[in-house]
């Protein structure tokens, strides 16, 4: 009984369609605001083009490439709202979504056979910039490693900045800042198939699975940034109306931020996009200093 209820959260509550449906509405969004900036027909597609289903008699390779990451994101989803896990394993589990669906586009057509090495490059600079935050956020007190969700009970990253004194103070403080930056910057970004999506315009044929994983690690990471910014809904009606506020003004920035980004050049999406594991890197770096000086 115990695992039929936990399969129907992955899948249903809090699980993957539920990602899934905000994830979706979050993409609507974001091409309705690329399509006021001034996008082409390529940027602006709905989310729903060029569906189908698994082919009629798919290898076991492309059955996990396509139902692996689905299924990491319905966990993930799970973890984020029963305050399940930790930053590491979120952080792993947004990974499969970055860099199974790769052996998926390298076995679908000499044109993204080709592309392969490139959207490795910018799937690993996004993996970079999440494992580096995730750590440096985990570093976030003073003699402790937590990257427990538990402890985002009505506080986020920068709350734990009032536990240092000293230059403890300075260093952590820029790099929870620099963590969050790069997690937005993360948020511009997008997996392996929704490059291809992007690139191939309408030719593009993408499996259902796969679609339902982007849709839903797309809601996953915007809760996610969400949760290191604010953490979990403060406590009474007023301070959970104004959580919802807050994340709905976060959630508002990413996809503006991506629609923005989606109707520039490739140059300048990649140049941006490669902005996140730089700020990883600084912000992870300043957490270890933070805390050799701090112990």
């Amino acid at each position: 009984m115990q695992i039929a209820t936990d399969l129907l959260k992955v899948l249903f509550f809090p699980g993957l369609l539920f990602m899934a449906s905000c994830g979706l509405v979050v993409l609507f969004a974001e091409r309705g605001l690329a399509r006021a900036l001034g996008g082409g027909e390529e940027q602006t597609k709905s989310p729903l083009a060029g569906l189908t289903a698994l082919p009629p008699s798919p290898s076991l390779g492309d059955a996990i490439a396509a139902l692996l990451p689905a299924a990491a994101m319905g966990v993930a989803g799970v973890f984020l709202v029963w305050v399940e896990g930790d930053l590491l394993s979120l952080a792993l589990m947004i990974s499969v979504t970055g860099l199974i669906p790769l052996a998926w586009i390298a076995c679908s057509d000499a044109e993204s056979t080709a592309r392969v090495p490139l959207f490795f490059r910018e799937a690993f600079a996004r993996l970079l910039a999440l494992a580096c935050a995730a750590v440096a956020v985990s570093l976030r007190y003073p003699g402790g490693f937590a990257p427990e969700l538990e402890g985002f009970n009505a506080q986020g990253a920068l709350d734990a900045v009032r536990a240092w004194s000293g230059p403890g103070f300075a260093l952590i403080l820029s790099s929870q800042a620099c963590a969050v930056v790069a997690l937005f910057v993360f948020l511009l970004g997008r997996p392996p198939y929704g490059s291809v999506a992007r690139r191939r315009g309408s030719e593009v044929v993408i499996t259902a699975p796969a679609a339902v994983a982007e849709w839903a690690e797309r809601a996953v990471t915007v809760l996610l940034l969400a949760l290191v910014c604010l953490g979990y809904p403060w406590k009474g009606a007023v301070g959970a109306l104004s959580w919802g506020a807050s994340c709905l003004g976060i959630a508002t920035a990413a996809t503006a931020g991506r629609a923005w980004l989606e109707v520039r050049d490739a140059v300048l999406r990649r140049r941006v996009l490669l902005v996140a594991p730089l700020l990883g890197m600084v912000s992870l770096a300043l957490a270890l200093a933070a805390a050799a000086y701090g112990g």
